[in-house]
């Protein structure tokens, strides 16, 4: 069968690729045929229910709606008839009947009236629907407003939220000209089950669905009503979805997604809704210094009064006393007196210039940033196992494959857009295997939904692997190929019989067995996992289970298949990449390497610095405690609540004798300043940023930066410039010119190309490749060009359960929010929605304690008690309590143990053990 079809259309002889419709093709050629209910965009079929797009075909009675009619060989279309354009003019006449007038519209440019503009169309001569039956307003959800007095019926808003999210919140109720979308049950909008993505917001032809920030008090409206707009890349998680900012005087009025490799449109509540944080009161406008008649350190500065704390001070004031604090102690005691926390929420280039200066300006390697706390057993193990700390292969990828295993991640909640896909996987008739403590959205989805006990990760992967090894379903042919030590795992798996292990995990041997026969069974597979398989004290032996997984299988370096933990936050990947780790330089080169450390003082043009490697976040507060750092640096971070045992964190803070907290926010961690230099929201600035597809976009300011804060690049300048180091840099293109000389990854990638292409994947094989999505499928970055399998055994966690704490804490975050808030909690709609810190428990837990969906309860581990509220959730197990990490009033960090795994360094945030007991009213309070 041809893959080509030759038809003619409007007289002209045209080629058409198979499956493309006759719209489609006139679109590629610059013919614009009007259309309503269909939107060209990724994940969106045509559905031809508007007629608005109706041609003429030669030999046939009725006219074709053009969307959804391919061509076929030989045809003849015509879409300028009278016949036709008659038509489509009486279906867009007949529409308009029932809008509201254009003056008073909810969106004067919607597409619909664009429609009407393209058929010369102004007005209706038809009767208008009756007054009692035009559907009333629905202003129940901060974030949308629903007029359906727009409303055309073309279900547009439906297959926005069933096929291309795939939350099924939106269906049709009602007959004939009275059928109107719906919300569940015909739930008010704030009231049903949405999830605030705005997906049917962006979808709606007609202004019927519009963002709250467009819409004036009489709910009149206009999209096109913005200065400008911007291209960049969303501030939040690692899916790095790409966004349109539209700016109006000065400020950010609304976000739209646009077509960006990892999101194709698509957005999340955070993404779409959570820009206004930028926009709060809060926001740092001056340089800061401590008064000297100040209180002690502590966690006591209220970010709306902070005059009783610190004075505002020029930038040449608090510069100058920033450096010369920290240069005293370089030189009073030696470099290794002061160290630094970078940011995973800035930009490649500025990740790359802070750990330049602490190695080029303090001559060690004890610089580190959040991967510590998230990823870094799992890039521990990548870079053992397979020789690089990045996913093999995009999360896209799950569109090929046909069976996918999710571990230790919700991606619903912490990383909606690339859930979708999943989501979307599932409904194509794809396998999906979750594996997790907590029972989660993805559950209806699945497969095989293996509810395991906490911290039994390796036994149950030791028990599904020993299945497949038990009755032969790994791949012998890629094992000999790419692979090294398979012996001794099989040997080591031989004690790991799901019989043996169910008692273990929890998890039923036949049902062991099943997840196994299932996943063995797929020709292509992908593993995903996220922090709950890498916040453990066996973190590191977790992901070296799902490698041997992959391996086995042999689903590495094909279509389909791979290996991804998802990354947490908008630039982990990137300033992981750009060396903000203290035992890497750039690309993952050891700083032990005196050939690696001379490439970059060659460029630098300093002498060598520490061969020995540096201390990880938590290990840089004992040096604190230990009175080994007395200075610090920290851009962006915000350990006061992200750390582990918090306090512990926080009194380190307070014994510094100098820190220099530069951010946009007087966060937690700023409380404890000396010096806080005000910077810029990722919204202000140029940068290029990586996301966990290994895609690197280009970030562009769409507003400046409020008062005097500056762009954190210039920032990081003129402070190294006072720390007695030779930086000229202009701009970001310069530093990224800079980090592509010792820096391969960034082959055929430049700062042009970028902000020509927005993005571009690597490896990038050549300077027109867009970039490798899968990789590793001729070999590995290793000897002999094989991966390894490494054996875990199971190890229990650090702090379990006893009679003074029997039951289980885990942490994570929530939809709404993000990290430790200081950005989400200062977002209108998101702090809305989400206002309260909250656990969650599961009902039959709560009773016994006696204790109603949202009353409140006192958590208590060995190291610290939060009082928060409680609310009932099924999905978490009856000795198991989730605390979300985002809420400094109850802060879950005051709880989490500090114990680490002894490869990736990272604390065991997901496993305490903790005593839960009700608090009444009053004590509440």
């Amino acid at each position: 069968m041809s893959d080509t079809i030759r038809f003619t259309l409007d007289g002209q002889d045209v080629v058409a690729e198979a499956g493309m419709s006759i719209w489609e093709v006139a679109n590629g050629r610059g013919l614009v045929i009007p259309h309503l209910c269909h939107k060209p965009a990724p994940g969106y079929r045509p559905d031809g229910n508007c007629r608005a797009c109706m041609v003429e075909i030669e030999g046939e009675r009725t006219l074709a709606a053009s969307c959804i009619r391919e061509p076929i060989e030989g045809m003849v279309v015509h879409t300028q008839t009278a016949r036709a354009t008659s038509a489509r003019k009486m279906v867009v006449e007949m529409l308009l009947a029932d809008q509201p007038e254009r003056d008073v519209a909810h969106d004067k440019s919607s597409h619909l009236w664009n429609m009407a503009d393209l058929n010369g169309i102004s007005e209706s001569r038809l009767p208008t629907l009756e007054a009692d039956r035009i559907p009333l307003l629905d202003d129940s959800h901060v974030a949308m407003r629903v007029n359906l007095d727009a409303c055309i019926q073309c279900g547009l808003c439906v297959r926005a939220c069933r096929e291309v999210q795939v939350n099924d919140v939106i269906g049709m109720a009602g007959r004939g000209h009275d059928a109107y979308p719906t919300f569940d049950f015909a739930d008010p909008m704030g009231d049903s089950t949405c999830v605030a993505c705005g997906e049917c917001v962006q979808a709606c032809p007609t202004g019927a669905l519009m963002p709250a920030t467009v819409l004036d008090d009489a709910q009149v409206g206009d999209s096109n009503d913005f200065d400008e707009e911007v291209k960049s890349v969303c501030p939040f998680c690692g899916v790095g979805c790409q966004v349109n900012l539209k700016v109006k005087d000065g400020r950010v009025k609304f976000v739209e997604g646009i077509n960006g490799p990892a999101n194709e449109g698509r957005l999340c509540v955070k993404g779409r809704f959570g820009f206004d944080y930028i926009h709060h009161d809060h926001r740092l406008t001056k340089p800061l210094i401590r008064r000297d008649d100040a209180p002690a350190k502590g966690l006591n500065v209220d970010p709306a009064n902070w005059q009783e704390v610190f004075r505002e001070a020029t930038w040449d004031e608090a510069l100058d006393r920033a450096a010369n604090g920290l240069a005293t102690l370089r030189n009073t005691h030696d470099g290794r007196a002061v160290a630094g926390f970078g940011s995973a929420k800035c930009t490649n280039e500025e990740a790359y210039l802070f750990q330049k200066m602490i190695r080029q300006g303090f001559g060690h390697n004890n610089v580190d940033h959040c991967t510590r706390l998230c990823h870094a057993s799992s890039v521990s193990a990548l870079l053992e196992n397979v020789g690089s700390g990045a996913v093999t292969a995009t999360f896209n990828e799950i569109e090929n494959a046909d069976v996918a295993i999710v571990i230790g991640c919700n991606p619903v909640e912490n990383h909606p857009v690339a859930a979708t896909y999943f989501k979307q996987f599932v409904k194509r008739g794809g396998k999906l295997i979750v594996l997790d403590p907590r029972g989660q959205a993805l559950k209806r989805f699945a497969a095989h939904m293996l509810q395991f006990r906490p911290g039994a990760d390796v036994s149950l992967l030791n028990a599904i692997m020993h299945v497949i090894v038990e009755e032969k379903l790994y791949d012998q042919a890629y094992i000999d190929q790419f692979t090294e030590n398979w012996e001794a795992e099989k040997a080591h798996l031989a004690d790991f019989s799901p019989e043996a292990m169910a008692e273990i995990c929890g998890i039923p041997a036949e049902d062991l067995r099943a997840a196994a026969r299932t996943f063995a069974a797929g020709t292509a597979g992908m593993i995903f996992w996220g922090m709950g398989v890498s916040q453990h004290i066996h973190g590191t032996d977790n992901s070296r289970c799902l490698i041997s997984l992959a391996l086995m299988t042999g689903n590495v370096g094909k279509p389909g298949a791979g290996l991804h933990p998802l990354r947490g936050q908008n630039n982990v990947q990137g300033a992981s990449d750009a060396g903000l780790i203290p035992m890497f330089l750039p690309d993952y080169q050891t700083v032990t390497d005196d050939g690696v450390r001379s490439a970059f003082t060659d460029v630098w043009g300093s002498g060598d610095f520490s061969s020995e490697k540096g201390l990880t976040v938590t290990e840089i507060m004992d040096a604190v405690h230990a009175g080994d750092i007395r200075g610090m640096y920290i851009l962006g971070e915000n350990p006061a609540m992200s750390d582990p045992d918090v306090k512990h964190a926080r009194d380190a803070l307070a014994k510094l004798e100098h820190l220099v907290v530069q951010d946009i926010f007087l966060t937690e961690t700023a409380n404890y300043a000396d010096v806080i230099l005000p910077a810029s929201a990722f919204a202000e600035k140029s940068g290029t940023v990586t996301n966990t597809n290994r895609q690197v976009q280009m970030g562009r300011p769409a507003i400046t930066p409020p008062g005097d804060a500056k762009e954190d690049w210039w920032i990081e300048v003129e402070l190294a410039k006072r720390l007695g180091l030779n930086w000229t840099y202009t701009g970001p293109a310069e530093v990224f010119a800079e980090m592509k000389l010792n820096m391969k990854s960034l082959s055929n990638i430049t700062w042009d190309r970028l902000e020509a292409e927005n993005a571009v994947t690597y490896p990038s094989l050549s300077p027109e490749d867009p970039g490798q999505a899968i990789v590793f499928g001729d070999g590995f970055p290793r000897a002999d060009g094989r991966a390894r399998f490494t054996p875990a055994s199971v190890i229990a966690p650090d702090d379990v359960p006893d009679a003074e704490y029997p039951m289980i804490l885990t942490t994570g975050r929530q939809l709404e929010h993000w990290h430790t808030g200081s950005m989400t909690r200062r977002s209108k709609v998101l702090d809305a929605v989400e206002p309260e810190a909250n656990c969650s428990l599961h009902p039959k837990t709560l009773r016994s304690l006696g204790v109603e969906p949202g009353g409140h309860v006192r958590l208590t581990t060995k190291r610290g008690s939060v009082v928060v509220m409680a609310r009932a959730d099924r999905a978490v197990a009856e000795d198991m309590v989730f605390l979300p990490f985002a809420f400094v009033e109850a802060a879950a960090n005051i709880l989490t143990n500090p114990a680490l795994d002894p490869f990736g360094k990272i604390p065991e945030f997901k496993f305490s053990a903790v005593k839960v007991e009700k608090v009444d009213a009053m004590a509440a309070e």
